[in-house]
This record gives structure tokens, sequence and C-alpha cells, in this order.
């Protein structure tokens, strides 16, 4: 996602500077081979060893959030990157970076923060005036959401509602249906302006066996958009669910690497 760089390295530590020194360097080699998949094993032997709070973590996370980007694991990305910079909060590289994985898991109004903190961060002028195209191309981004939400709505608010719909999307994938259920629905009261929550929603109150409320679910992700496929598509299959009484499996699909806006959720045939 950006330039490397080398580790800072840690003094009179378990982990000697020398060993740090080589995982570094094979996981800078792996990078630019192009085998992202080692790299990240070799950032995790590495994390795996070192100490919580020591610089040189921020660098190996920096590292795992370039891999991880670099395969289209997003979420990954963000997360490792959000580590390094609460260790290393004066690295600009750190929260460029951070700000993409932000932009690509749909965390627009985080995005803008960070690629503002890079620019304030950053001194080498020529990199701050790429960082600073970073800005404007996601201020309208930005400015495109909050129009959407109303006149009053917040840039606050939009991090809010960002956050708690991939918070939401986070305990689906681990089948805990009530608790992503509270969470759309409080995404929902913030901003009614989405179909992605309610089609979401959908799924949640099918796996409670909720049928007749998920159908109003997904019909309402429907007046909102009424081209919205994956709504169209578990609508479809709802009848097929009541009669059987056998649930779906599903999948939540990725909105970078399916090309769609939001991240969303279609169910697998089985």
């Amino acid at each position: 996602m950006s330039r490397l760089r080398r580790p800072s390295l840690p003094k009179g530590r378990a982990v000697s500077a020398s060993q740090t020194e080589r995982w570094y360097n094979e996981t800078q080699q792996e990078i630019l081979r192009g085998d992202y998949e080692a790299a990240i094993r070799t950032c995790w032997n590495a994390l795996n060893a070192l100490p919580s709070k020591v610089k040189v973590r921020a660098d190996f996370l920096g590292l795992l959030g370039d891999a991880c980007g670099m395969l289209k694991r997003f979420e990954e990305a963000y997360q490792a990157l959000a580590e390094a910079t609460q260790i290393n909060p004066s690295d600009s590289v750190l929260w460029h970076n951070l700000a993409q994985s932000a932009r690509y898991t749909m965390r627009t109004g985080e995005a803008l923060s960070y690629f503002e903190r890079a620019v304030e961060l950053e001194t080498d002028q020529s990199q701050a005036r790429e960082f600073a195209k970073e800005v404007e191309f996601t201020r309208k981004i930005v400015a495109s959401e909050l129009k959407l939400r109303g006149p009053e709505f917040t840039l606050e608010q939009l991090i809010e509602q960002q956050s708690l719909f991939r918070e939401a999307n986070n305990l689906m994938e681990s089948h805990h249906w009530a608790e992503a259920e509270e969470s759309l629905r409080r995404v929902i009261d913030i901003a009614d302006v989405l179909p992605q929550p309610w089609g979401n929603l959908g799924l949640c109150l099918i796996m409670q066996r909720r049928f007749d409320e998920a159908e109003a679910a997904l019909r309402r992700a429907l007046v909102i958009d009424r081209k919205y496929d994956l709504a169209q598509q578990n609508l479809k299959a709802l009848p097929e669910i009541r009669k059987s009484g056998q649930l779906p499996s599903f999948r939540l699909r990725d909105p970078m690497v399916a090309a769609k806006v939001s991240q969303t959720v279609v169910f697998d045939k089985k």
C-alpha cells in the first residue's frame, strides 16, 4: 500500500535484534516478490514473539497491513494498521495506509480524518501533496454521504453509523444474530437511507426464524432501492425457507472484491 521501511529494533528484549531484522528483511522480500501469504505468516511469527508495546511491532503491523491489502483482505489490513498507529502515532505512512483500508471497508468518515492526520505528520512536501489529493477525493465522498443523510447530519454521526455497520457484519460472521440485529437497528435509527442495513437485518431475522419480520425488512430494503439485487434474491428464497424450515448458509460479500458500494449479504446455495 505504500513504501517499505526498516524497523526500529528493540533493545534488551527476549527476541534478539538480529532475529527481528531477519524477520523484517524476509517479510520485505516476500512482499516485493508478491508472495503476500508468506509475508503474512512471517509477520505473525514476529508479532507473536515481540512484546506488545515496542515500536518495532508497529513496523511489522504496517507490513502486515500492506500484505493483507494486496490480497484485498481489507478488514484485516484495517485492524493491523489501527494497532500500528496506536503504537507509533507519529508515522504518517501508517496513518495514510490506515486511511486507505478504512476507505476500502466503507469507513469513509474515519478515512477522511486519517488522511488529514497523515498530511499533518508528513514532512516530505512531495509526499504530503500526494496525501492531500487523497484528502480531497475522500472529502467529496464524505460530502455525498452527509448530503444523503440530511443537512444536519454530522461527520461524527457518519463515523458512528459506519462503525456500527461494520460491528454488525462482524457479529453476523460469528453467527451472533441477536447482537447483530441490535447493531443494525441502531444503524437504521441513526439514518434510514440505505438498503444494506435492512437487507442484513432480514438475514438476522431469518436466522432467528422470525420470518414475517424478515420479509418486512427485505421489502423495506427494496423500498429504498428497488434494484437492490441481494434483497430481491433473499426475498425470493424466503418462501422455500419458510416451507422447509431449513436455515440458509450465507456469506458476506466484500464491497471491493465484488465491486459493490457496501458490504452486503447473499445466501449461498446448498
